[in-house]
């Protein structure tokens, strides 16, 4: 489970940088190598599309003319008025793109490195099982061996979505239940589910 987590946030921060590139080959200036900032700055500096070149709002336009048994070709100056829009909103889109990229990035990273080493997990149970009022005669080792890799996972992704204290009262009562199955002898160490079979909780 952790390892498909963490493969579904590199998928996410690829498909981000994936799109942040389609957007700048749209956008492709011959003026800019980073076209959101230069063009955020020539609209602070006054340079507007006359001397960018960047969306225009005034174009000549060709266009046929039917006459009789002749076709005669002509250019008229059309006003591009939604162009005004459109360079607001593909610098927001830009930049947009860049923030979500640069933060999926940042996520990919972390769940990789927690993917690699369980120490923050294992300390942040350790605290929540520190605040229970009753000792448990289980060692955090033989706790965090039940729980396994996914368990772990399982166990951080609560405490970051619906915080300390409700990951705090689920802990001490799953370290219960590995207790009260420790104590039936219904623990195996080859076992892949060892929740599975387990028939009563002790309080505390």
């Amino acid at each position: 489970m952790h390892l498909f987590y963490t493969l579904a946030t590199v998928l996410q921060f690829v498909n981000a940088w994936l799109q942040f590139y389609v957007l700048n080959e749209l956008l492709d200036s011959p003026l800019y190598s980073l076209w959101g900032p230069s063009l955020l700055s020539d609209l602070v500096g006054g340079r507007d599309w006359q001397t960018t070149g960047h969306f225009p709002r005034v174009v000549h336009c060709d266009f046929n003319r039917r006459r009789p048994a002749s076709v005669q070709m002509d250019t008229v100056l059309c006003v591009l008025t939604l162009n005004i829009y459109y360079e607001k909103l593909f610098i927001f889109l830009w930049f947009w793109l860049l923030f979500v990229a640069v933060v999926s990035t940042l996520n990919s990273m972390k769940w990789i490195y927690t993917l690699c080493s369980n120490s923050k997990a294992q300390r942040t149970i350790q605290n929540y099982l520190s605040t229970a009022p009753l000792k448990c005669s289980i060692s955090d080792e033989q706790f965090f061996r039940v729980l396994g890799p996914d368990g772990l996972f399982i166990m951080e992704q609560m405490a970051l979505n619906l915080g300390d204290i409700p990951a705090s009262y689920l802990t001490i009562s799953m370290r219960n239940i590995c207790q009260s199955w420790l104590e039936s002898d219904e623990f195996d160490d080859d076992e892949q589910s060892p929740l599975t079979g387990v028939k009563s909780i002790k309080h505390t």
